[in-house]
């Protein structure tokens, strides 16, 4: 009669953990953040770069959008400011001018983002030219 008790506690107690664990493997799937992006510069022949974005939300969670970075190499050549809430699904397209700055090839940017309070960032995004 004690070993049934104890073999049911066990057994109880068990399958309570592995509920845990398969509802925090499945929370942490099925609310993620994905961004898709692309960027364009044009020389506007002044001495200033136009970027062109467009930035998609295919996560199925909402992410604030707070900056473009941009690089040339390992060095950050400018930095474009954004405070954009993009829900799941959600793209938005805009343009920014960046004055006194040299458009070179082989630049790369990197979005900033948060979601829930926690920072996060894109993988490159190669920056097409013209």
């Amino acid at each position: 009669m004690v070993a049934t008790a104890i073999l049911i506690s066990a057994a109880m107690a068990g399958g309570l953990l592995l509920y845990q664990y398969f509802n925090s493997v499945l929370n942490t799937y099925t609310t993620s953040e994905n961004i898709i992006a692309n960027i364009h510069a044009q020389d506007t022949g002044s001495g200033s770069v136009l970027f062109i974005y467009n930035i998609k939300n295919v996560g199925n969670v909402p992410v604030n959008l707070t900056k473009i970075i941009v690089y040339q190499g390992d060095s950050i050549v400018t930095s474009i400011n954004l405070d954009i809430l993009l829900s799941p699904g959600q793209q938005v397209a805009n343009s920014t001018l960046v004055n006194n700055l040299k458009l070179t090839p082989n630049m790369f940017a990197i979005i900033e983002y948060n979601v829930r309070g926690q920072v996060g960032l894109t993988q490159p995004i190669p920056i097409r030219l013209g």
